[in-house]
């Protein structure tokens, strides 16, 4: 397999928004499978002060070659003024998985 693989993170304040965009995600076949963990709390530091959100997070599938479409298709959509979105390098994993999101994606 040549491709890197990656997962690319991104919070949601609205489940539904999330699951929104996974689905177009999926179905224009930029990842080959999105979990949506749907109770998570985020602290973090916005406008100086300290804030606290409930929040979902999605963890997403994919290849480097696709983070940059996938990376647009969130920040058109995403109703967050500055939304996370980012990526991790997956340096191993089950070849038979890996497979599996290569032949999803190439499709």
């Amino acid at each position: 397999m040549n491709n890197e693989f990656i997962l690319v993170l991104c919070t949601f304040e609205k489940s539904q928004d999330a699951h929104t965009i996974s689905e177009g995600l999926i179905n224009k076949r930029l990842c080959a499978c999105v979990n949506i963990i749907p109770s998570i709390e985020s602290k973090y530091i916005w406008n100086n002060k300290l804030e606290t959100s409930s929040e979902c997070i999605l963890l997403i599938k994919t290849v480097k070659s696709k983070f940059n479409q996938i990376k647009s298709e969130i920040l058109e959509k995403h109703k967050y003024e500055n939304p996370e979105v980012i990526s991790i390098n997956v340096d191993d994993g089950s070849e038979k998985y890996l497979a599996w999101i290569n032949h999803i994606i190439s499709k």
